[in-house]
């Protein structure tokens, strides 16, 4: 899986449970809640994430709710 990005739920040390998705950006990413994305995690801070699985049990119900439909 080397090289290839992440397509899923990121665990933000600020901003909590997000998505990690592919773009057509120079960063090749964005991060995404319901609401905003931020290319390359940008805009976010100096923070880091951390690429979960999608059985990860941080990921909550709602946090399923609130960002499963972006995974479509």
């Amino acid at each position: 899986m080397e090289g290839q990005l992440h397509k899923g739920f990121v665990l933000h040390e600020k901003a909590g449970i997000l998505l990690q998705l592919p773009a057509e950006n120079q960063h090749g990413f964005i991060l995404a809640d319901d609401d905003q994305t931020w290319p390359g995690g940008f805009g976010l801070g100096n923070a880091s994430w951390e690429c979960l699985a999608n059985d990860d049990p941080r990921i909550t119900d709602e946090d399923r709710e609130r960002l499963e439909w972006m995974l479509d």
